[in-house]
């Protein structure tokens, strides 16, 4: 270049090249860094990728079962899955609560009182179906000993027994 005075003016770029070496390597180790992590964070983002395809499988599994779908084997059975509790309280004297678990493709559901004899003496249709209860009144029974049915689909699951006192 040329100032204002007319002179020339030189650059002696020979004292220039150690610098712009030096900042050269800073910038490649900077990249070479830079290149590890973004390998790492593949790996990493490879191993979720695989488990999160292994969850959405066993996610899908356990919906086909829960819902009553099979991938060729047999469908699943609302006798396999249903479920009766315990009452509470148990002995009862006004009233006591009922627990069960009945699966969401099930058509029908209720819980049957019966006397010692076997004779149903109140049934009590369910109408929702999963991890649910129902109420049953119990201060119009005598003191003794009754059972309590679920009954899914028409098929007996489980009786158990229930004690009414005064």
């Amino acid at each position: 270049g040329v100032d204002k005075s007319g002179d020339l003016w030189g650059i002696r770029y020979a004292e220039f090249v150690p610098s712009i070496v030096k900042g050269m390597q800073e910038q490649q180790k900077i990249i070479d860094d830079q290149q590890e992590t973004i390998k790492k964070q593949q790996q990493i983002i490879s191993e979720v990728l695989n488990k999160l395809e292994a969850f959405s499988t066993q996610l899908k599994d356990i919906k086909n079962c829960c819902s009553g779908k099979s991938d060729g084997g047999s469908s699943p059975s609302v006798v396999t899955f249903s479920q009766l509790f315990n009452a509470v309280p148990n002995p009862s004297s006004n009233s006591t609560v009922i627990s069960y678990f009945v699966p969401t493709f099930a058509n029908s559901a209720r819980i049957e009182l019966s006397n010692g004899s076997g004779n149903i003496l109140q049934s009590f249709p369910l109408p929702s179906f999963g991890n649910s209860s129902t109420t049953i009144k119990t201060d119009n029974l005598a003191s003794g000993t009754y059972y309590y049915s679920l009954i899914v689909d028409d098929r007996l699951i489980d009786t158990k027994r229930l004690n009414v006192i005064f």
